[in-house]
């Protein structure tokens, strides 16, 4: 999630660049074939317009209801967690020994907060 982990994996700075800048071509080649989707398919509904108009109905709504509970979930506990855990490292080191409950209960009380948010008028 953070470039000091890809650092600490590979142990190399030079590598760690490259690994880097692949990753952002990667990232490039996906943001190309998705504007080019766009232009092809010219129906609101991004993702799901794209999948039904190669595959089909049942496809396209098996996958947005896997990415609805699986997908989608796994995006904003990954994100929480990395927020609680740059929280957490403010107010005790890693090696405490409450610092995976408090990391938890942190990104908990983040996603809690975030709905609260977001489902006010």
């Amino acid at each position: 999630v953070s470039p000091n982990e890809v650092v600490k994996q590979v142990l190399s700075p030079g590598m760690a660049l490259v690994i880097w800048v692949l990753s952002g071509f990667i990232s490039l080649c996906g943001a190309l074939s998705f504007s080019e989707l766009g232009t092809l398919i010219k129906r609101s509904g991004g993702e799901l317009q794209y999948i039904k108009a190669a595959y089909g109905d049942l496809p396209a709504f098996l996958f947005f209801w896997v990415c609805g509970v699986i997908r989608n979930s796994m995006g904003c506990a990954v994100i929480s967690l990395t927020f609680s855990s740059y929280l957490c490292n403010m107010f005790m080191s890693s090696g405490h020994p409450e610092f995976v409950i408090a990391k938890k209960c942190t990104a908990a009380a983040a996603i809690v907060v975030i709905i609260i948010v977001m489902t006010k008028k």
